[in-house]
């Protein structure tokens, strides 16, 4: 059996990853969130997935989570309140790192283009997801990424009309 570690779990993304391999027979979920007491957690465990704490922008607890694992979903968190992509761009190759170490076999990303060197407009959360992307190219780890600049269940959260 192959153990997919899930980050973003408790969220849109991550929780679609989830969703999508629950009760596959070949594929053991591990859900890396911040707080596996939190509603979304418990929820999580109760359904056999194993929720491990951890915080992408803490290196020690993603090597914990990320021991015995075959493959991941990695989906980083933009600082909106800082337009400096560094933290984004950290938590990306950090994160890989410590995944080629472990030897995780398959890693799938959710990643956008760098607008700043394809297009010439600056675009924080997108420039720190294509470094990432180009940082995963340099690897050696077998990769898939997703670039999905907007959901449509963002008009059911973000943009949700006032009545």
């Amino acid at each position: 059996m192959s153990k997919l570690l899930v980050t973003g779990a408790t969220g849109l993304q991550g929780g679609s990853v989830i969703r999508a391999f629950l009760g596959h027979p070949s594929v053991s979920l591990r859900a890396l969130t911040r707080n596996p007491a939190s509603p979304a957690g418990v929820a999580l465990a109760k359904q056999g997935v194993e929720v491990v704490p951890g915080d992408l922008n803490d290196p020690a607890s993603v090597e914990k989570a990320m021991h015995g694992v075959d493959a991941a979903f990695l989906v980083t968190v933009p600082d909106f309140a800082n337009p400096d992509p560094a933290g984004e761009t950290a938590q990306g190759t950090k994160f890989i790192d410590i995944a080629k170490a472990n030897g995780v076999k398959k890693l799938v990303f959710s990643g956008l283009e760098n607008a700043t060197k394809d297009a010439g407009i600056a675009v924080p959360h997108f420039d720190a997801k294509g470094d990432i992307e180009e940082y995963l190219k340099t690897s050696g780890i077998p990769f898939t990424v997703a670039r999905l600049s907007f959901y449509y269940s963002n008009f059911l959260t973000y943009f949700r009309h006032a009545s």
